[in-house]
C-alpha cells in the first residue's frame, strides 16, 4: 500500500462502540484496535487514514491505529 492513498472515515461514537463492544478493564473499547479514552476526541469526527500495512489504516497523523469496527459501516468498503 502507498501512503499516497488517503481516505476519510468517520469515526463512531464512544456510546456505540461501547454497546456493541464494551469495555475493557481499564476503560477502552473492546473492538480489535482497541479504542483508548485517549482516542475520545475523534469520536464522530471525520478523520483522514492513511495505509498501513502492518495494522491496515492509521490516521494521517500516524497517532492511531483505526480498524474497520471504529467507523460507521458505510466507510467500510473504503477500508477493503
Amino acid at each position: 500500500m502507498s501512503d499516497r492513498i488517503k481516505i476519510n472515515v468517520r469515526i463512531r461514537s464512544w456510546n456505540s462502540m461501547e454497546k456493541e463492544f464494551g469495555l475493557t478493564p481499564m476503560d477502552s473499547i473492546a473492538v480489535r484496535q482497541i479504542f483508548v479514552k485517549n482516542m475520545k476526541p475523534l469520536c464522530n469526527k471525520i478523520v483522514t487514514l492513511i495505509p498501513n500495512t502492518f495494522n491496515g489504516w492509521q490516521t494521517f497523523d500516524k497517532r492511531w491505529n483505526i480498524s474497520k469496527d471504529m467507523v460507521y459501516k458505510k466507510y467500510h468498503y473504503l477500508m477493503d
